[in-house]
């Protein structure tokens, strides 16, 4: 039954996102925290690593998750059906969806009011991102669950981190920025650099 559960919670994640895979990171922290399948804390270690592993986000935060739930239920053998569910929910609209597309596109695609939608779903899209921005932000540098929290621990390494890859991500070149690879690279070897030798931090 968890089982089915995981590809229905994946399923509508997978469903009512729109605007790639950090668009539903906001369902996906409401949806599987509300479960109890995993803390918010690790859930946002496990959104770190599915950003810095090769691979969509969706599927691989998803595959996290399903083997969680999975090996907590019943070991390994268990972790890797968790997975498996997890996964196939969180693609199948994705699939079914670009199906429907591909098969009406010529005939509905250049309608105005196809296209009033996604100028609609295109704002709801960049709020959703903004929400992600903005909570990540509270949780990993303040350690707040909401903006009406008292600020907890203060993580000024995390936020001298952020501001050093923000100047380098813009940084142009010869007319050209750092590819995302070698910020993800940067940022892993200052996480151990400052965090592994800093006492307290």
């Amino acid at each position: 039954m968890e089982f089915l559960m995981l590809f229905w919670v994946f399923f509508k994640i997978g469903l009512f996102t729109i605007g790639g895979g950090h668009a539903m990171i906001p369902l996906i922290m409401q949806e599987v925290v509300a479960q109890g399948w995993i803390s918010e804390e690790i859930l946002i270690d496990f959104i770190a690593i599915s950003e810095s592993t090769p691979g969509p986000f969706a599927v691989n935060i998803a595959t996290y998750t399903g083997t969680v739930v999975g090996e907590s239920l019943g070991g390994f053998g268990h972790g890797l059906l968790g997975a498996l569910c997890a996964t196939l929910g969180v693609v199948a609209p994705s699939v079914i969806i670009i199906i429907l597309i591909v098969k009406l596109h010529s005939r509905f695609m250049k309608k105005p009011a196809v296209q009033e939608v996604f100028t609609g779903v295109r704002s709801s899209v960049t709020g959703l991102l903004l929400s992600v921005f903005l909570g990540l932000f509270l949780s990993v540098i303040l350690s707040m669950s909401s903006v009406w929290e008292s600020v907890g621990h203060f993580d000024y390494i995390g936020l001298i981190i952020f501001g050093v890859l923000m100047v380098v991500a813009n940084v142009k070149i010869k007319g050209k920025t750092l590819h995302p690879i070698f910020i993800v690279l940067i940022s892993a070897v200052m996480g151990v650099l400052m965090y592994g030798f800093i006492p307290g931090a």
